[in-house]
């Protein structure tokens, strides 16, 4: 292919050779921060000294990777590293309890950041930041919460299940499971396949009242529905 012989192409060329310079002086750069941590240590007498200058690096200059403060500052394993220097009081405070964040890791305070600056909720009651005291009570209350929904859940099943078939029929939990079963069937018999005229839901079996699975009910049209009382079984 014939290269362009002017000298805006040879200005590209030349810039082209500038940005990989570039980024070969960054990678350099990057890896000379990953070094330093260890000169750090070497000009510092005390554990101390060394502890607190990991916890600098750690939560002030997050471009200095994990392992280069472990290993080269602290001489441990990258996953100790978070035990050793604890968490941090961030300047972001809890929604709920207005008390200052602790950063738990570098992951923790970007979340945060992150979050209080979302004009949306991050939890179901209408938070954005929380801390852990507080993030553990609102799961104790939903805990309580569905523990409480679910006993009354169960007290109604076992009123539906006892009360009389009729009565049954006209409870709310029934017309809805009845209204979501039509739905489902395109408000046509599931016999004869009619539409446009009254569809009745009839039970195949009585088993689960009050929580009915799909297959324990068929919508039939009253003649399929009086086919059935009458000969005990469906057409077909």
């Amino acid at each position: 292919m014939h290269r362009p012989n002017v000298p805006a192409m040879d200005e590209i060329e030349a810039v082209l050779k500038d940005i990989q310079d570039m980024e070969q002086a960054i990678l350099e750069l990057k890896e000379r921060l990953r070094q330093l941590p260890q000169t750090i240590a070497e000009q510092l007498s005390t554990e101390e000294e060394q502890l607190n200058a990991a916890r600098y690096l750690y939560w002030m200059i997050p471009e200095i990777p994990s392992y280069a403060i472990s290993q080269g500052l602290l001489g441990v394993k990258v996953h100790k590293l978070r035990e050793i220097i604890g968490s941090v009081e961030g300047d972001i405070n809890c929604e709920r309890c207005g008390k200052p964040i602790h950063f738990q890791s570098r992951t923790h305070m970007k979340e945060m950041v992150k979050a209080s600056a979302s004009a949306h909720p991050r939890y179901a009651e209408g938070y954005r930041v929380l801390c852990e005291t507080c993030w553990s009570e609102i799961q104790s209350e939903r805990d309580r919460e569905y523990k409480r929904q679910y006993a009354s859940r169960q007290n109604r099943l076992q009123e539906l299940k006892n009360m009389p078939y009729q009565e049954y029929l006209k409870t709310p939990e029934w017309q809805a499971r009845r209204k979501q079963h039509l739905r489902s069937v395109g408000y046509r018999c599931q016999v004869c396949n009619v539409s446009g005229v009254p569809i009745d839901v009839h039970h195949r079996t009585y088993e689960r009242r009050g929580e009915e699975h799909y297959k324990d009910l068929i919508a039939l049209c009253r003649n399929c529905h009086e086919l059935f009382h009458n000969a005990g079984k469906l057409a077909g």
